[in-house]
């Protein structure tokens, strides 16, 4: 007869335990969709930021490479242009003194917005990348402008 009552007393005990972890299960859950949610929102700040990251390692990175190898390039140009300018007359080498001392300040200014580390969104590294290409353009038709110049003042 014990063994009756404790049987019965122990499938009691069991049934109220689990009416009480059904009574709790949607309570839980909503926690757990306000956690996965949570999560969602966090996954997709980590997809946005991946997606800054990547545009910045790669296009940036293989940007930044050649407009610094174009820049010493450049360098190298003016350097050459003040060598030739040394057997031209004092006047026409004072002028073009100013003129390269312009495109050394033009070509370090580039140098320098090249090497700036921004944090890149899509839109605003088309633009940078658009206007820093048409300043490095100019500044290319202008060593070409006055290396023109130099040729034709011998």
């Amino acid at each position: 007869m014990k063994i009756k009552y404790f049987a019965v007393a122990f499938l009691v005990g069991l049934s109220i335990i689990g009416l009480q972890s059904c009574n709790n299960s949607t309570a839980d859950k909503a926690e757990d969709v306000k956690d996965a949610q949570t999560n969602l929102l966090e996954a997709q700040n980590d997809l946005k930021q991946a997606q800054l990251d990547s545009v910045k390692d790669s296009d940036y990175s293989k940007y930044k490479t050649e407009s610094e190898l174009k820049i010493k390039e450049y360098e190298t140009e003016i350097a050459e242009l003040r060598i030739k300018m040394k057997s031209q007359k004092k006047e026409v080498r004072s002028k073009f003194e100013k003129q390269l001392d312009e495109l050394d300040k033009k070509n370090e200014t580039l140098k320098n917005k090249i090497r700036e580390d921004k944090n890149w969104v899509k839109e605003t590294w088309e633009s940078f990348k658009n206007d820093f290409n048409k300043d490095l353009d100019d500044l290319g038709k202008s060593i070409s402008a006055i290396s023109n110049d130099n040729k034709s003042q011998k």
